[in-house]
C-alpha cells in the first residue's frame, strides 16, 4: 500500500464515515465529510486529494450532482459513487454528468474496496502525466510562436538593409559611391550571417552545448549609421 494516496470519504451516515476511516487509515491518508459542502472545503484545504468516494443519496444534493458541480474546479480527482440503488438512470447520469470512475456497492467490501482504490490510482497517475505532457507540449508551442515571429523579424531586418541598397545603388554613377554601399551591404550580410550563428547556439543552447561571447553594440550601432548617414546625403536632408 502506498501511505501518501490521499481520499476522500463522502457519506451522511456517520458509522460509515467511522468504518472506512478504520479500515484503511493505516494505508492511506484519509479525510471524511458528512456533507458536500464540508467535502468541498476539504477538497479546497487539500489539493493533493487523489480519489473521492461519494454517496449517491446525500442530503440536499445528490452524488453525481456534486461530482457534475466540482469536476470543473477539481477535475483531477477521481470519482467514485457509492450506492446501494444501481438503477439504469443512475448510471446515465453518472456516466453523462458526473463522470464516474466505478460504482460501488452499498455495504461495501474491504477487498472490493482496496481493488477499487488501486484501480483508480493507477488511472489518476496517468491522468496527471498526460495533463503534464499536454501543458508542456502547450508550452512548447507557444515558444516555437515567439521563435518564428524572432526569426522572421531578425532575418528581414539585414536583408531590408541589403535591398535599399540595392536600390540606392542603382541611382549612383560615381564608383566611390557605389564601394561605399557596397561596404553596407556587406555588413548587412555580415550580420545575417552572425544571425544564422545565433540560430545555431540557440540550437546548442537546447542541447547544453551553448558557449557564450560578448556583443560589441557599438560596432552593431556604427554599421546603421553608415549606412543611414549615406542615404542622409544623397538624398539632400538637412539634421
Amino acid at each position: 500500500m502506498i501511505k501518501d494516496i490521499e481520499i476522500l470519504y463522502i457519506d451522511d451516515e456517520l458509522n460509515n464515515l467511522f468504518g472506512f476511516k478504520a479500515n484503511f487509515r493505516y494505508s492511506y491518508v484519509i479525510h471524511t465529510a458528512s456533507s458536500t459542502v464540508e467535502a468541498q472545503e476539504i477538497l479546497i484545504k487539500n489539493p493533493k486529494i487523489r480519489i473521492i468516494f461519494c454517496d449517491q443519496r446525500m442530503p440536499n444534493e445528490l452524488g453525481i450532482d456534486f461530482f457534475d458541480r466540482i469536476k470543473k474546479d477539481f477535475p483531477r480527482p477521481i470519482r467514485i459513487l457509492l450506492t446501494a440503488y444501481a438503477d439504469m438512470e443512475t448510471v446515465i447520469d453518472a456516466v453523462n454528468k458526473g463522470n464516474i470512475f466505478r460504482f460501488v456497492r452499498k455495504p461495501w467490501i474491504e477487498e472490493e474496496m482496496i481493488s477499487c482504490i488501486e484501480e483508480a490510482d493507477k488511472f489518476y497517475t496517468a491522468n496527471s502525466m498526460l495533463d503534464i505532457k499536454n501543458e508542456e507540449l502547450e508550452k512548447a508551442y507557444h515558444e516555437l510562436d515567439k521563435f518564428a515571429y524572432s526569426v522572421s523579424h531578425d532575418l528581414r531586418d539585414p536583408l531590408t538593409g541589403v535591398l535599399s541598397a540595392v536600390k540606392l545603388g542603382l541611382k549612383f554613377d560615381q564608383v566611390d559611391q557605389i564601394h561605399e554601399l557596397l561596404g553596407l551591404m556587406d555588413g548587412s550580410l555580415t550580420r545575417l550571417d552572425l544571425y544564422i550563428d545565433s540560430l545555431r547556439d540557440y540550437y546548442l543552447l537546447r542541447r547544453g552545448e551553448l558557449m557564450l561571447s560578448t556583443i560589441n553594440f557599438s560596432e552593431l550601432f556604427n554599421d546603421i549609421q553608415a549606412f543611414y548617414n549615406m542615404s542622409v546625403r544623397n538624398n539632400d536632408v538637412d539634421l
